[in-house]
């Protein structure tokens, strides 16, 4: 035979609070889970997509810089020396060979697309192409500044087209920036949808348990309290009902057999008063023989 489970009344009176406090556990899991997905779309914007961003946005005003500085070099070279010459040649090319490897850095990564791995090869190549072609063009100059600057133009050719690679890479990088942020928000929402869903369930859910539980609790008082008033009318006939295991169905088993025991006591009463009543009509009956043989002798004398 199965046991039923017995719920005791301070059981019933926090079945409610105990599900409106597992929701509240819940909701504050879903919030927890909801700010760090996006703290962790802001830190992927600002480390990773703004980082690339600037990355390439710097490498390309840096690039720039380098062109127009051998440019300038050129109007100068007539009146430096060589080692002056030698000393800013070798700076821009450091320059380049910094940019190249913040290019290659870059397109080592584990969580670039397609396009941003196949654009930052093509600029690494390009920038060591465009070292060259600028120490070619300086080496040509220092002997004759029209061969040199006629070799210039290769390396304007190859820079031109690393702008326009820079340029789309850096738009890749608004993009994906873009979608992320998007994504950020679709999630966003989403989450604030479940939480809106979970706290309607739990105020429903609680709303509803702790109608039934008040009900589970006010309806066997009820009666309780009846049956105490029939008693206390002295209706001792009544059939008193006793439901459920818990406070208030003791409280009704009492009063069952706070009856059955009244009714008891009363039934012997009432039994008593009958004996004492025919005892009394019995010594009547005698003392009124007696008193009329007391007459008949009475006559006789």
């Amino acid at each position: 035979m199965q046991r039923r489970l017995v719920m005791k009344i301070w059981h019933k009176i926090l079945v409610a609070p105990a599900v409106a406090v597992f929701f509240l556990v819940v909701l504050g899991v879903m919030s927890y889970s909801a700010l760090a997905q996006q703290k962790s779309t802001l830190e992927e914007l600002f480390s990773l997509r703004f980082g690339n961003y600037q990355m390439a946005a710097n490498s390309s005003q840096e690039i720039s810089e380098v062109h127009s500085s051998v440019y300038r070099l050129f109007t100068w070279l007539g009146n430096l020396q060589e080692d002056k010459i030698k000393q800013i040649t070798q700076e821009q090319k450091g320059r380049i060979d910094a940019v190249a490897q913040r290019i290659a850095a870059f397109g080592a990564g584990s969580d670039l697309d397609a396009d941003e791995r196949r654009i930052a090869e093509s600029v690494v190549k390009k920038l060591l192409k465009y070292k060259k072609d600028v120490d070619t063009a300086i080496d040509l100059s220092v002997i004759d500044i029209n061969t040199g600057m006629a070799a210039m133009q290769t390396a304007d050719s190859g820079f031109q087209e690393m702008i326009k690679e820079f340029k789309e890479l850096v738009q890749i990088e608004k993009q994906l920036a873009q979608h992320s942020h998007q994504r950020a928000a679709a999630t966003f929402d989403k989450v604030v949808s479940a939480l809106i869903a979970v706290l309607l369930i739990a105020l429903a859910l609680s709303v509803g348990i702790a109608l039934f539980m008040s009900r589970m609790i006010v309806r066997p008082l009820k009666n309780a309290i009846a049956a105490a008033g029939r008693i206390a009318n002295g209706d001792l006939t009544s059939d008193i009902e006793v439901v459920g295991r818990d406070e208030t169905g003791e409280l009704l088993q009492a009063l069952k057999d706070m009856n059955d025991s009244l009714a008891k006591v009363v039934g012997e009463v009432r039994s008593g008063t009958d004996t004492i009543a025919t005892a009394s009509s019995q010594i009547a009956a005698g003392n009124h023989d007696l008193s009329s043989r007391t007459e008949e002798q009475a006559s006789s004398l």
